[in-house]
């Protein structure tokens, strides 16, 4: 039971929000909240909070400044804590350049041992990096838009010391809202839809995609359509439940009281019907 007499917020300076996939909060297995995000100044930063006491002290530190001085949700960092304790936060600028930058910690949950910058080089201005880890492989996982149309997936098997080649994920344009990993395989879901005219579809005929790997992101194929009418959607997330059924939802700018939602009971190869899911506004 929350005390409301005795709950308070806690407040960022000068953050600035986005939109993307990656969480923005993550609970350490040492108790703390860790939040990546980037101030109207164009600073990219790091807090840690104690979520349950609000006396307890928080820290927060600035990992660098991006070369601008106003918000942009594109530049929003991606922040991952590995299995170990070690903090990684990666960024670019909104298609400034072919870098992606990232910074590690050397010592869990330890916000004042990040190390120097290491960047990734790409063939084209890159933007929105999100990171993952593969815990079941010990990997890292980037997915980021080059060039502002194709899709890219890198990994590392040393906790960043060393990449694999980038990997085309879809030639589509489009943004790809999740990933995840079942049973050998890679769900990346794109809603291909230009945004040309808006971030939220206004167009018929614009599908959210699932491309797919099989060999731990060497290659990817097609490898279903979520079909149902997208007008006036955006964003969207996977989720596998205990009973190995997998759901799809996405947000509706139409109907904002409630995500849209299908249900795959083979792993994503056919859908249901879609269905609201009520959420609280």
């Amino acid at each position: 039971m929350i005390n409301f007499e005795r709950s308070k917020e806690i407040r960022i300076k000068r953050a600035n929000t986005e939109w993307w996939v990656n969480e923005r909060a993550i609970v350490g297995d040492n108790g703390l909240t860790y939040i990546a995000y980037m101030t109207d100044m164009g600073e990219i930063h790091v807090k840690e909070f104690d979520a349950k006491c609000s006396k307890t002290p928080s820290r927060d530190i600035r990992l660098c400044k991006l070369n601008c001085n106003y918000a942009d949700e594109h530049n929003a960092p991606s922040i991952c804590i590995l299995k170990n304790g070690r903090i990684a936060v990666a960024y670019t600028g909104h298609g400034a350049n072919g870098r992606l930058t990232y910074r590690m910690t050397s010592r869990p949950y330890d916000l004042f041992s990040f190390g120097e910058e290491h960047t990734i080089a790409y063939s084209g201005a890159v933007t929105y990096a999100q990171m993952f880890e593969n815990t079941e492989k010990g990997e890292i996982w980037f997915f980021c838009r080059v060039s502002a149309v194709t899709w890219e997936f890198i990994y590392s098997k040393d906790e960043g010391e060393s990449w694999s080649e980038p990997i085309s994920v879809s030639e589509e344009r489009g943004r790809i809202y999740d990933a995840i990993y079942r049973d050998g395989r890679i769900y990346a879901l794109e809603f291909c839809n230009s945004t040309d005219k808006g971030f939220t579809c206004n167009e018929e005929g614009k599908f959210y995609k699932i491309f797919a790997s099989d060999d731990n992101g060497k290659s990817f194929y097609e490898y279903s359509i979520i079909p149902f009418n997208t007008l006036g959607h955006a964003y969207g997330n996977l989720i596998f439940r205990e009973d190995s059924s997998l759901v799809f939802y996405g947000y509706n700018v139409n109907d904002e009281l409630n995500l849209t939602g299908l249900i795959s009971n083979d792993f994503g190869l056919t859908w249901s019907e879609p269905f609201k899911i009520a959420v609280a506004k």
